[in-house]
């Protein structure tokens, strides 16, 4: 088991009632496992993942990732485990501006504690990833002098840099094309059948013909697809 999600809600005060933005959600992800969920706009999605990753804390229920509960965890073993064991695409934009795209490719790298790096960065492994994504021409560029779908790409580059165990992307293919949609998600499928396991949330049908398990996300409730 890589990432499970058991009785999972999320509450907010709205007025004197609470707003369930998830409610009693639970999912679970082996290796291997490619799992898309639709959803419109304000349905929880993003707030989903967030408990997923261990950014967001739930009101109800637990999250395990490979068998280690996120409330045993203190802020930051969760953020160890999210640069070495998650790769986490989030909806907007992340890339640092400073940091060329390579730089910022390699970041997940630099921040791993000093007895775990190699003596190199890991240039050739980050090469290969903004290949696979369309964009090596620009590794040397920065994110001002991107599009917001090249700025997707290396965000997705940079998530897979020290070959996460889980990958949660949210909306990875909102910013692309059919063709770099296509891309990407055919990446998203190789991983899966090299043993890592995916959540991908979109509003957008085209990725979710990738998915091998389906649902549906309305009002904070998730069902099968």
């Amino acid at each position: 088991m890589i990432l499970e999600m058991t009785g999972l809600s999320k509450a907010y005060d709205r007025g004197k009632s609470p707003f369930f933005a998830v409610k009693d959600v639970s999912l679970r992800l082996d290796a291997g496992d490619f799992v898309c969920i639709a959803g419109p706009s304000g349905s929880g999605k993003s707030t989903l993942l967030g408990m997923a990753a261990g950014l967001v804390s739930p009101t109800q229920g637990q999250v395990c990732f490979q068998g280690q509960d996120y409330r045993c965890q203190s802020d930051e073993e969760r953020s160890v485990v999210r640069n070495q064991g998650i790769g986490y695409i989030m909806q907007g934009p992340s890339l640092l501006p400073n940091f060329t795209v390579l730089q910022n490719v390699l970041l997940p790298y630099y921040l791993l504690p000093p007895l775990k790096r190699s003596a190199d960065p890991p240039v050739e492994r980050a090469s290969l990833l903004l290949e696979q994504v369309g964009m090596l021409p620009l590794a040397s560029q920065y994110p001002a002098e991107l599009s917001g779908g090249e700025l997707r790409r290396a965000a997705i580059a940079r998530s897979l840099l020290l070959s996460p165990r889980l990958v949660i992307a949210d909306e990875p293919t909102g910013d692309l094309d059919e063709g770099n949609t296509q891309e990407v998600m055919q990446l998203f499928s190789r991983l899966a059948r090299e043993g890592a396991a995916l959540l991908v949330v979109t509003h957008d049908r085209a990725p979710l013909r990738y998915g091998k398990h389906l649902y549906c996300l309305k009002a904070g409730v998730l069902s099968a697809a």
